[in-house]
Formats: structure tokens, C-alpha cells, sequence
């Protein structure tokens, strides 16, 4: 059922990112040959009008064929390198706009049923409900992470020495943790039905910028409910989408700096299709379809992010080759961007297959 979840999950990305080149290439004047999903082997096929559609067995991907993307000397004005420069641009573009705006979709979507916020966010403060508290993030090797302590988990209770931490406040939790650093402390959590209970002591080393300070390597916070009105959900699934676009960005800084510096550790937090579908069916388990939503979201905003990278291959280079012929007023030569968007390809099937033998040595 996880794989499944995932393949629609992919699905549906995908299919919103190759519809925006679609439609946008259909409005500015393109002949469109091609609309599919997945890469061949082809398991389906249909031709209406000019366009083919097709269903191929590979799962990791997929793409729309538009005439003369790759150059070409034919003077038709529907091929897509005879279009004003202003509409390849458009066409290019539109696929990353799409999976912005599902995000948006989505997060306007949880926000109007039931928005997960802060419990101490002065904005919601007064509409919250259900507030509990969450397990964040856990640093690895951590006494927390050694413990079984994970992102995601609900916290039910911390204790040590006979006194228990008000879960309910995350300040005060915080205060509590740092006067029982030095004792055992007892966290009993919860994780979809699964329940069960972790014994830390705070150690030093833990904090990057406090190395002289003890920690136990994890972050937490009180989150509740909150159903929001129209404004206040396009408020709140614009900020998201920002907040993502945002950490997303400098996490491919952080990949970027890893790569140079060969740091294993970088590299070895980079997931592939086997690696998400592993983070889908966590989310699956926890019984939180609202998370599942949100996994969909940011990884709608990654693909976004991801595909505006100038490499070859991608949108965000092929933008750029535009932007190269409208200023040099020069057109590439067709064999030439023919090699540049092939060299591209082959290096991301080699970045996916390295990327995949990774998450299955993990």
C-alpha cells in the first residue's frame, strides 16, 4: 500500500509539472507530439488530435514533447525554438509554477479544514485546539536518537526524579530538560499505534554552536488545531510554500558545500524514489493523512526547486539557453543543444542510480 501511496503521490506531481508545459506550450502557439508519464518501456498509448499520450512502465518521471525543443531548422512558426522568446520562457517555466500552486492547493486546503500550528503562534493563538506535543527533529547519534526517539513521534510525558514536565508548554519543557540534564530522564511517546518509552541523560558535544553545554539532541514543539477562514488559509499556504521554497534552497546549498567537501554525512541524507517511498509510508503508518498531504506539498515544492537549477537537461537550464539566444541573438545549433540536454539526461539517470544504490545500502 506504501508503494502504491507513493506511485500516486509521483503520479500526481508529475503529472501537474508536465501539464503546466502542456497547456502553456498549447496556448503560446506549440505543436505538442507527446504527453507522458513515466519513462519506456510503454504500457499505453493514445493519439488524440496532434498529441500522443502515453503511460510507460518506469515510474520515476516523465515528460512532455513539444516540436523543436531540442533546436531544429525547420521554419514552421509552431516549432517550439521559432516561438518569441518570452513564450519558450513561458512554457518553461510554467511546469515549476504548477507544482507551486499545488502546494499552495494543498496548504490552503489543510488550512481550511485543520491547520497544524504553533500552540505559542500569536496569530492562531486563541483557535487552537488539541494541542500536543511533537518530536521535531533528533541529532544523530544523539542520546536521543540512540534511544529510539524519532521526528514525528508524540511526546505523552517527560519525567525525572519524581517530577514531571508540563508537555503542555514548550518553554517550560525546555527549562525542565536543562535543570535534569544531568539525571535520567524518562520521555514515553507515541508514534501512529505504537507506544513506548526512551531513558536519556544529557551529554556534551551535541550542540554545534554550545559544544561546553550538555544536550540529550532533540527539538520539539507544542502544535495544535486551528480551522482558519479564507484569508487567514491563503495566508497561511503562501507563507508554507515560502517557508519550504526557503529551506529548500539553502538544503541544496548544504548538499552543494557536502559534494565539494565529500561529507558523507551531507550525501547520505540525500533520498531517491526508494528513499521517499521509505518517508511516504512513515507518514502512512502514522495514521496522519494531513502529513501525507503536507510530504506531498514539499515535495512538490522540491521538484519546483530542483528543476529551476541551471544544470542541462532541467528547465532551469534550458531558461537559460533562451536567455543565451535573446541576448547574443544567436540561435544554439541543434546538434550542440542536442549534446548539452544528453550529456544533462545521462548525468541525472547516473545521479538517480547512485542516489537509489544509496538508499538501499541505508
Amino acid at each position: 500500500m506504501s508503494i502504491i501511496l507513493f506511485i500516486i503521490i509521483l503520479l500526481v506531481l508529475v503529472m501537474v509539472h508536465e501539464f503546466g508545459h502542456f497547456i502553456v506550450g498549447k496556448m503560446t502557439g506549440c505543436r505538442v507530439d507527446e504527453f507522458a508519464f513515466g519513462f519506456p518501456p510503454t504500457l499505453w498509448k493514445k493519439k488524440w488530435g496532434e498529441t500522443e499520450y502515453k503511460f510507460n512502465l518506469i515510474p520515476i518521471g516523465g515528460y512532455v514533447k513539444i516540436w523543436g525543443e531540442d533546436g531544429g531548422d525547420n521554419h514552421d512558426k509552431r516549432m517550439f525554438g521559432n516561438r518569441p522568446k518570452w513564450a519558450q520562457i513561458l512554457v518553461l517555466l510554467a511546469g515549476v509554477a504548477m507544482n507551486w500552486l499545488l502546494a499552495f492547493v494543498i496548504f490552503f486546503a489543510i488550512a481550511h479544514g485543520n491547520a497544524t500550528v504553533e500552540a505559542n503562534d500569536a496569530m492562531y493563538k486563541d483557535k487552537i485546539v488539541d494541542p500536543k506535543m511533537y518530536i521535531l527533529d533528533v541529532t544523530k547519534n544523539s542520546p536521543a536518537y540512540m534511544s529510539g526517539l524519532r521526528p514525528d513521534y508524540e511526546i505523552l510525558s517527560i519525567e525525572s526524579k519524581g517530577s514531571k514536565a508540563n508537555i503542555g508548554n514548550a518553554d517550560e519543557t525546555k527549562k525542565f530538560l536543562t535543570t535534569n540534564i544531568d539525571n535520567d530522564i524518562l520521555i514515553k511517546w507515541k508514534n501512529g499505534n505504537d507506544r513506548g518509552q526512551s531513558i536519556v541523560t544529557g551529554v556534551y558535544g551535541i550542540l554545534p554552536e554550545h559544544k561546553d553545554v550538555k544536550a540529550i539532541g532533540i527539538a520539539f514543539s507544542v502544535l495544535g488545531k486551528v480551522k482558519l477562514g479564507f484569508s487567514e488559509s491563503i495566508s497561511y499556504a503562501a507563507n508554507n510554500v515560502w517557508v519550504y521554497t526557503k529551506d529548500t534552497i539553502l538544503g541544496l546549498g548544504v548538499l552543494g558545500r557536502g559534494i565539494v567537501s565529500a561529507d558523507h554525512e551531507v550525501l547520505n541524507s540525500v533520498s531517491g524514489p526508494i528513499g521517499i517511498a521509505k518517508i511516504v509510508a512513515n507518514q502512512a503508518q502514522s495514521g496522519s493523512i494531513t502529513n501525507v498531504f503536507i510530504l506531498a506539498a514539499v515535495l512538490s515544492i522540491n521538484l519546483a526547486v530542483f528543476n529551476l537549477l541551471p544544470l542541462p537537461a532541467l528547465d532551469g537550464g534550458r531558461i537559460w539557453m533562451v536567455i543565451y539566444e535573446a541576448v547574443t541573438r544567436k540561435k544554439i545549433k541543434h546538434n550542440i543543444s542536442t549534446i548539452i540536454n544528453g550529456v544533462g539526461f545521462v548525468a541525472l539517470i547516473l545521479l538517480l542510480i547512485v542516489v537509489t544504490i544509496n538508499d538501499i545500502l541505508k
